[in-house]
């Protein structure tokens, strides 16, 4: 692996991240259930990613592009759901966690991919990945900036103070050997 967590800047403009998000909430779907915990505080809308395909091109092929060039891992596809998370009230955060499937699956997550589509400035929301010490990923404050990630580093976001809102999508593949 060449690079803990790759970068695409300004892949989608302010309007088009305003259609992505009315698509995913006209397009709610009860496919996905989030697993909640004690300490997540942000929303979750999930979306059947054949309701949204056809906006998230440049999505999907930046994560496609990014994995043969750098990660190199066999992954099975695009993903079933896109999910939408939604920090609107002060303080909303989402703790150090993996991104990680039950064991006794036939697969496990091997990428994780974020858009960011907030419409608004807002406070805090950094985005931190874990890899021997906290590392801040600044660009992903910006609209229409993704990130690109292994699922198996331990992530968070830090209290929101305004409206965060970003997609996420898990990229599965083989089991890990």
């Amino acid at each position: 692996m060449k690079y803990v967590w790759y970068v695409y800047q300004n892949v989608y403009t302010p309007s088009e991240c305003e259609q992505i998000l009315s698509s995913c909430i006209d397009n709610k779907s009860d496919y996905y259930k989030d697993r909640g915990t004690d300490q997540k505080t942000v929303n979750v809308v999930s979306t059947e990613t054949t309701k949204v395909d056809h906006l998230l091109t440049r999505f999907f092929n930046n994560v496609e592009q990014c994995n043969q060039e750098f990660f190199g891992y066999k992954l099975f596809g695009r993903p079933l759901t896109v999910n939408l998370n939604i920090y609107e009230n002060d303080k909303n955060e989402y703790p150090y966690h993996r991104d990680a499937l039950d064991l006794g699956t036939a697969c496990d997550i091997k990428l994780t991919a974020i858009l960011n589509l907030s419409p608004d400035q807002y406070r805090g929301g950094e985005f931190e990945i874990f890899d021997g010490k906290d590392l801040v990923v600044p660009e992903i404050a910006a609209q229409g900036s993704m990130l690109i990630f292994p699922s198996f580093l331990f992530h968070r976001v830090k209290p929101v103070f305004g409206k965060r809102i970003t997609i996420s999508t898990w990229h599965v593949g083989p089991n890990w050997r």
